[in-house]
């Protein structure tokens, strides 16, 4: 039971980004082109900076945990609305919408606010705390539609994992560029 429920969450996400990932990018990508049009070509193939990489890091982290603020409130005042708009759409479009250093680093594939660098490996951990915390706040918004002993369960499960790798991108944003990148390449 636990499987499905955490299957359908999970479809439901992937379907609901899919749903916005294809009306967003339609909206985007001209805009997308023509900055990567307007830009000269050496301009263009150079990677973003360790410390642009940081700086990037750093703004999605307080991006996080200035959600999950707002996710927590809105479970505990019981506004599935709010949670709902977050899952369905504000995450999506920002997860769209084309990070600050386009066209350089430049996603291919996935998600196109995180750059697509090896600077960044450093901070991938970041992409995946923001990735859980949009799973968190599923879990959060079937809750409050039905409240079951499993969705409880599967709700603290998601929280754990979401607070696991925040922890993560917390301590990596703390460190240096130089210890982060060591730290990233010993695991």
């Amino acid at each position: 039971m636990k499987k499905l429920i955490v299957a359908t969450l999970v479809l439901g996400l992937v379907v609901g980004c899919s749903k916005q990932e294809e009306t967003k990018e339609d909206v985007v990508q001209p805009t997308v082109t023509e900055e990567i049009k307007s830009e000269s070509t050496s301009n263009a193939n150079a990677d973003i900076t360790p410390k642009e990489a940081k700086a990037f890091a750093e703004q999605l982290y307080k991006k996080i945990v200035k959600d999950q603020q707002l996710l927590e409130d809105a479970f505990e005042l019981k506004e599935y609305d709010t949670l709902s708009k977050y899952t369905i759409t504000d995450w999506a479009a920002y997860a769209n919408t084309p990070h600050q250093y386009a066209p350089r680093a430049l996603s291919k594939g996935g998600f196109v606010y995180y750059p697509s660098s090896e600077v960044m490996y450093p901070y991938s951990v970041c992409d995946t705390a923001y990735s859980d915390l949009n799973i968190y706040a599923g879990t959060m918004e079937m809750l409050l539609r039905e409240d079951t002993a499993n969705l409880r369960q599967i709700m603290r499960q998601e929280k754990e994992d979401y607070e696991k790798s925040v922890a993560k991108c917390k301590h990596r944003v703390e460190l240096p560029y130089s210890e982060a990148l060591a730290e990233d390449n010993a695991e």
